[in-house]
């Protein structure tokens, strides 16, 4: 099944509508170090409301400036280990985190 715009696969846990099951599994293309281990999956637990005011997800939405933190937060893995994560991993991660965010809105 894919997500109905650019024909990409959905992964296990995100469903056509942009709901996602937690905790999400997110397989990285290029592993990541973290704590001195390689991580080729980073885990992602649901956000919470205190999320959504930590890193102004009610006002701003997902940013530039808040994502690699809010990831970090979300999977308890340091966030300069998320910023060395590949740009194809993080364009991904990030448009399934906003459609999530824009689905839980209606």
């Amino acid at each position: 099944m894919s997500d109905g715009i650019g024909a990409r696969p959905l992964l296990a846990g995100e469903k056509p509508d942009g709901d996602l099951e937690f905790p999400f599994r997110f397989p990285l293309r290029k592993a990541i170090r973290s704590f001195d281990e390689e991580k080729t999956e980073i885990v992602l637990e649901e956000p919470t409301a205190d999320h959504a005011v930590k890193y102004g997800l009610l006002t701003r939405g997902l940013t530039d400036e808040t994502a690699a933190a809010l990831i970090a937060d979300l999977t308890k893995v340091p966030e300069a280990s998320i910023k060395r994560m590949a740009l194809s991993d993080m364009i991904r991660l990030t448009t399934i985190l906003s459609r999530f965010l824009s689905q839980a809105a209606r």
